[in-house]
């Protein structure tokens, strides 16, 4: 055997609570809004069920990403949704590696 690949694989179980004074994007209404998650891969996002016409909308819907070792940043962003595509309203990252050395994960992050 001249290598070996090992994959370390950790699964992240995310609740997304609330959003609160989320930004209008729509001209007419309130935004229609979202959140996605996703890790370095941009390609594999999660994401919570839309809340039509709230400024302040609550989810409470759980997200579950797989971790590969290396993918070392959640990104999270707040999006308006519309018929034809959507808006990015907001967005931020947390560096997880950083967060696993200082941190128990359990705590809530609110950004």
């Amino acid at each position: 055997m001249d290598a070996v690949d090992i994959c370390f694989l950790t699964v992240h179980v995310l609740t997304v609570v609330e959003g609160r004074n989320i930004k209008r994007k729509d001209l007419f209404s309130e935004s229609d809004p979202f959140v996605q998650i996703y890790l370095d891969d941009k390609h594999i996002k999660q994401k919570t069920r839309v809340k039509h016409n709230s400024k302040n909308p609550q989810w409470n819907q759980i997200l579950v990403l797989n971790h590969l070792h290396g993918q070392d940043t959640l990104h999270v962003d707040v999006c308006d949704d519309d018929k034809i595509k959507y808006d990015k309203i907001g967005s931020f990252e947390i560096d997880l590696h950083e967060l696993y050395e200082k941190h128990r994960i359990e705590n809530c992050i609110n950004r």
